[in-house]
């Protein structure tokens, strides 16, 4: 799993949105892996993508595959910080990004 795809994976795993949808049964295990996968291609397919343009695909991606809408406006924090990271791994600031992940997997595991 590459460095980018487990940065945007502990994003999702600290989402408190996208924890319930999981947890209410809204996603099968393999909607719930595909999901980091699919945004990690999509970003690799387009460039210079702003929070906004990755918000609307989530949200896209939400509703037909996971039959949700998140409307507590933390979808656009969790779009940010997956570009965070985009661009720190572009930068090859590997050391920030496993901070960061570090960071999330406390969050995640306090909950």
């Amino acid at each position: 799993m590459s460095l980018f795809l487990r940065g945007i994976q502990s994003v999702l795993d600290s989402w408190q949105a996208f924890s319930i949808c999981v947890g209410q049964g809204c996603g099968d295990p393999e909607r719930v892996a595909w999901f980091p996968e699919a945004i990690e291609q999509w970003l690799s397919e387009n460039d210079n993508v702003y929070p906004d343009e990755l918000e609307d695909t989530m949200a896209d991606m939400l509703d037909s595959e996971f039959s949700t809408i998140v409307d507590d406006g933390s979808m656009r924090e969790t779009a940010t910080r997956i570009i965070q990271i985009q661009k720190l791994c572009q930068q090859n600031n590997a050391a920030e990004v496993e901070a960061i992940i570090q960071h999330n997997s406390a969050t995640f595991a306090a909950k």
